[in-house]
Parts: structure tokens; sequence; C-alpha cells
């Protein structure tokens, strides 16, 4: 089963932390992905 984030906390250089159900924590790194066009709206 795939844990489900529980919350997402917004950090610095478009960073998010994401919590997850099962205690886990996660730092995505997501300059990358803003970059693309399905994602780029959430730049600002």
């Amino acid at each position: 089963m795939v844990p489900r984030p529980k919350e997402v906390k917004a950090l610095e250089n478009y960073c998010l932390q994401v919590f997850f159900e099962n205690g886990e924590t996660k730092i995505y790194d997501m300059p990358a992905l803003l970059e693309m066009p399905f994602y780029s709206k959430l730049k600002n």
C-alpha cells in the first residue's frame, strides 16, 4: 500500500516537505518540475 500524504509544508527554494500517514517525512525538490508546462502555474 502506498502511504498517503497528510500534510504538506512549503519550504524555501520551491521545496516541499511532505508528511505521510505512516510517519514518514520526505522533502521534494520542485524547481525542475516547475519548468514543465503542467506545473508552471504553481511557480507563483
